[in-house]
């Protein structure tokens, strides 16, 4: 149906000129016949839907838009009187499994264009999490959740699998169809990342299961190889295929762990102290924190023969020790921080020091700052930009003995002994 202006001058003899869908009439008079150009951008055809589906058009007309209309099975479900066309339908009142939705779009000269999609109504049980990629530890307790549409059951029942869906153990037979459940997950011997789990109706009308597998870890730590070793482990330090042990009065222990399940003693190294405590692996150099006697460099190009390459001996006793760059600093007990010139590996030399107020026992290097450990005096933060005159930035007291430091991000963990 069109409209038409008469031109009060027209002689009443008409001369139709076509232009882009409007017929023009050397009177002057104008009829719109183009009817809008509906494109349905949501949903796709064939698409499923649970209970709402996300409408998305796109409506032109060479005039104007009047009114667009959308019809599920010829139900009128909504109005659109103007842009943007978009809106999300709630269709969990239909009963129906497939139902074709239609769009009627009408402009200013009442031309009317249709358009169509068929779609599928969702029916039943739908978990929602797990739903794949979810990594969750053994024996936490985690919330199951599902979906349902058109199932009026008051109970359902819950199931897991390890291995991808082939067996099932029932986590509860049945419980409210409330949507949610409460899981203590199985504790597991190794991590497992094909679980999945299943809601189903209490009489297997309707059942899902999640779309990808998610994992449940083992978070226990399993013994995987040992060596054993002649004196006191204190500490280690790992590089490449050989970890670096500090076995006390045994010195320098070399261990190759290229296979972890049978790790063996390849070379050693005895220091002067009779309790080695740390050590900090860079390049072909250990450095050893021996206690009294300071700290040592020790060649280890040849792992199977480890030698003195030089030493250090600190005024205070030496805990820990730390490389970065050309020096070394090191947690020297009650003489607090020393910053080594490491440059020449056979004669190093001290190039700064900070005496931190407590008992200096451990050292991690982040940036320009080094974080001690320092006893009873908590966490000393040491501006090390200058390593020739390190400052004091900030401090934390810990509430008992501060005796070990990781630095990530930021974030210092400290061990603190009985706290």
């Amino acid at each position: 149906m069109g409209t038409r202006d008469q031109h009060p001058q027209c002689s009443g003899r008409i001369f139709p000129l076509i232009l882009s869908g409007l017929p023009l009439l050397s009177c002057g008079t104008l009829i719109d016949i183009e009817p809008p150009i509906i494109e349905i951008i949501s949903p796709e055809e064939g698409s499923s839907h649970v209970a709402t589906i996300p409408i998305e058009l796109k409506v032109t007309d060479n005039r104007k838009v009047d009114r667009v209309e959308v019809f599920l099975d010829d139900q009128s479900v909504h109005l659109f009187t103007k842009g943007p066309f978009v809106t999300d339908l709630d269709i969990s009142a239909f009963e129906e499994m497939s139902m074709t939705l239609k769009v009627l779009a009408q402009d200013w000269a009442r031309n009317v264009a249709e358009a169509q999609r068929r779609i599928d109504h969702w029916h039943g049980l739908m978990i929602v999490i797990p739903n794949g990629g979810e990594v969750w530890p053994e024996r936490s307790t985690q919330t199951i959740t599902w979906h349902q549409c058109n199932y009026v059951g008051k109970y359902v029942s819950l199931y897991y699998s390890l291995d991808g869906g082939t067996n099932w153990t029932q986590i509860i037979a049945s419980t409210p169809n409330n949507g949610s459940y409460p899981w203590t997950l199985p504790a597991v011997s190794e991590t497992r990342t094909a679980c999945q789990v299943r809601v189903s109706a209490v009489d297997d009308s309707y059942s899902d299961m999640a779309d990808n597998g998610f994992t449940i870890t083992n978070w226990r730590p399993v013994l995987v190889g040992s060596c054993y070793t002649p004196g006191s482990t204190m500490g280690v330090f790992v590089s490449g295929s050989y970890a670096y042990v500090t076995d006390g009065y045994a010195g320098l222990e070399v261990i190759d762990i290229a296979d972890p399940a049978s790790p063996t003693h390849v070379g050693a190294y005895v220091t002067p102290g009779d309790r080695t405590r740390d050590v900090f692996v860079s390049g072909s150099y250990a450095y050893v924190s021996d206690g009294l006697p300071g700290f040592h460099i020790i060649n280890v190009s040849n792992p199977a023969s480890p030698a003195l390459a030089g030493s250090y001996d600190s005024p205070g006793y030496a805990y820990d020790v730390f490389v970065s760059g050309s020096y070394a600093y090191v947690a020297d007990g009650n003489a607090g921080l020393q910053v080594v010139n490491i440059s020449n590996p056979a004669s190093p030399a001290l190039a700064g020091s900070y005496d931190t107020p407590g008992n200096a026992e451990g050292v991690f290097i982040s940036g320009s700052y080094a974080y001690v450990v320092d006893g009873d005096a908590g966490l000393q933060i040491i501006n090390i930009s200058n390593p020739e005159e390190p400052t004091l930035a900030g401090s934390y007291d810990t509430p008992d003995i501060a005796n070990g430091i990781l630095v990530s991000g930021s974030y210092a963990y400290v061990a603190d002994g009985n706290a």
